[in-house]
């Protein structure tokens, strides 16, 4: 079976790239994707939102965070200064 896969494979190998390129066009500019890049982008961000949302918790702990952490900077920074 290993041996027949192998010769699958030897015979076949000119025709990998052709296959690779039948449903590209190399000549236009035009994306296969039906979404822009930045129609994509907005979906995940806005499915990453809702997730967030979702949980409450998550939003008081990071916003727990980001207050330590602002404290944290200021305190050494003015360690520096002095």
């Amino acid at each position: 079976m290993v041996l027949e896969a192998v010769e699958y494979e030897k015979t076949h190998e000119r025709e990998l790239p052709k296959l690779l390129m039948a449903g590209t066009k190399e000549s236009s500019n035009q994306s296969p994707y039906r979404a822009s890049w930045f129609e994509q982008f907005a979906a995940v961000q806005w499915r990453s939102f809702l997730s967030v949302i979702k949980e409450p918790m998550l939003i008081q702990v990071r916003l727990f965070q980001t207050i330590v952490r602002r404290i944290i900077s200021e305190f050494i920074k003015s360690k520096e200064r002095e």
